[in-house]
């Protein structure tokens, strides 16, 4: 075979493959499909986090705001009076409850809790010397609050009353770092208010 015919047979044959149909051209052989293991993984993966975040949620304790709680309480928490009386039924028991009341007040008074002391005063209370109620206030306060410890005692107590009203009267002893007086007589006026004795009108006298 010449080399003509050579070339003219290896032209022919190429013609053929080309006009050939695609669906009689071989396949590309199939690419290996991905193992599907990794992402069952994942997303076992993702719900377990999920899973674990919503417990966790669920599991933790709501705080309380304790600090916001305790300064409401102390704001709004009340002056305790010095003494809550009863309906009494007798004069007696009227005379009895007054007697209690004049306990607290100088309890109060010991104690140098001057905001339960101070409340034993009615607000109709006329201080003495012509002072102002807030003026008195003042002076009681810086009075009673230099002292370290104040010891009082009250003698031959008489106490009478009569329906919302009652009167008091007493010697007393009054001792604080050094500081004595005694033989300090007292008439206190007082009078019922709601469920409160107060004192309406303190009357001193040396003698």
């Amino acid at each position: 075979m010449s080399i003509v015919e050579e070339a003219m047979r290896r032209l022919g044959a190429a013609q053929q493959n080309d006009s050939q149909p695609e669906s009689e051209m071989p396949a590309p052989p199939p690419s290996p499909e991905k193992p599907v293991w990794p992402k069952l993984l994942v997303a076992g993966g993702v719900g377990f986090v999920l899973g674990a975040g919503t417990a966790s949620t669920l599991l933790t304790p709501v705080s309380t705001p304790i600090a916001s709680t305790r300064q409401t309480q102390e704001i709004t928490k009340p002056v305790q009076p010095a003494y809550i009386a009863s309906s009494p039924n007798t004069e007696e028991d009227s005379r009895q409850q007054v007697k209690l009341f004049v306990d607290s007040w100088v309890k109060a008074w010991s104690e140098q809790n001057l905001d339960n002391y101070l409340s034993a005063y009615a607000p109709e209370f006329e201080p003495p010397g012509g002072l102002t109620r807030s003026d008195w206030e003042k002076q009681r306060r810086k009075r009673l609050g230099k002292y370290h410890k104040i010891e009082i005692k009250l003698s031959g107590l008489t106490a009478l009353s009569k329906g919302d009203t009652a009167t008091v009267e007493f010697v007393q002893s009054f001792n604080a770092d050094g500081f004595s007086e005694t033989g300090l007589h007292k008439h206190l006026e007082l009078r019922r208010q709601g469920e409160r004795w107060l004192i309406m009108k303190e009357i001193s006298r040396k003698e």
